[in-house]
């Protein structure tokens, strides 16, 4: 049994999604103040439902440890660590690097209750750069991003983190999936029938001109990674502090911060003043 066919099993990610405690990271890491959830879009987005957020996102490591029996990862070296069926120890390597929100911190949380269910888990930070090199040449095992594209300005203009339509330092759910759809068929490997309909229902996204049904295509998209945990999400929709000195005047109470809207675009940075004394 090859690696592939490990994280290939929709068993297999989802004991890895309940074995994880997004309640302890949320507290741990963002005060209580975020929400535990899956990979997905944030609920101001137009094709949000709640149950995307929660499928699969409950901390379970009872079934967690159940499911890993099931595919295969039942025996266990002296150290308590799953054995693959060659009998070597079964060991995911993450590799990453920092940006925008608390990476290791939450990575280190993650390997503990990862390892907890016996899945032996390696950290390893790397430099952007480094990333920009080994993401797209598929040499990442385990990678991590935050889930930007997320409203509706991208997300239907572009829903990259969900369909394998780009190559670069940050889509590495899917990198040889990815080359290929850019390369026209020509570089990397064309995807399973169930990620072919990913890409079906993006090229319907970008081609209707009826708002309602490009709302409902983004829905089945979002469905489909729900049903199938592609990607794994911890917690997201927390609140981003800005500092303004007292005198900084029309920045507004509150909004929302990210790279969907450029930051402060929205906002019109280029109304801000300081006010005189």
């Amino acid at each position: 049994m090859q690696y592939c066919d490990i994280v290939g099993d929709f068993r297999f990610r989802k004991a890895m999604s309940v074995a994880i405690d997004r309640d302890e990271i949320n507290n741990t890491l963002y005060f209580g103040l975020g929400e535990p959830r899956q990979a997905t879009v944030l609920p101001i987005c137009s094709s949000f439902e709640p149950e995307f957020a929660t499928a699969h996102a409950y901390y379970d490591p009872d079934e967690a440890n159940k499911l890993l029996d099931e595919i295969g990862l039942d025996k266990r070296d002296n150290s308590g660590f799953r054995l693959r069926p060659d009998g070597k120890r079964f060991t995911l390597t993450v590799e990453y690097c920092e940006s925008d929100t608390p990476k290791t911190p939450t990575l280190e949380l993650v390997r503990e209750f990862w390892e907890a269910v016996g899945v032996s888990t390696s950290l390893k930070l790397i430099s952007n750069t480094l990333v920009a090199e080994r993401v797209p040449a598929n040499e990442v095992q385990v990678g991590v991003h935050h889930n930007d594209y997320v409203t509706d300005p991208l997300f239907y203009h572009d829903p990259c983190r969900f369909v394998p339509i780009k190559i670069g330092w940050s889509y590495s759910t899917w990198p040889l999936w990815g080359r290929w759809y850019v390369s026209g068929g020509q570089q990397g490997e064309e995807p399973p029938a169930e990620v072919m309909e990913l890409i079906d229902i993006y090229t319907e996204m970008q081609t209707t001109l009826d708002d309602a049904e490009r709302v409902e295509l983004g829905k089945k998209l979002l469905r489909r990674h729900a049903e199938n945990l592609w990607l794994l999400g911890t917690v997201g929709n927390a609140p981003y502090v800005i500092i303004a000195k007292n005198n900084l005047r029309n920045i507004p109470e509150t909004g929302w911060w990210g790279w969907d809207g450029y930051f402060a675009y929205p906002y019109s940075p280029e109304q801000f003043f300081l006010e005189q004394d």
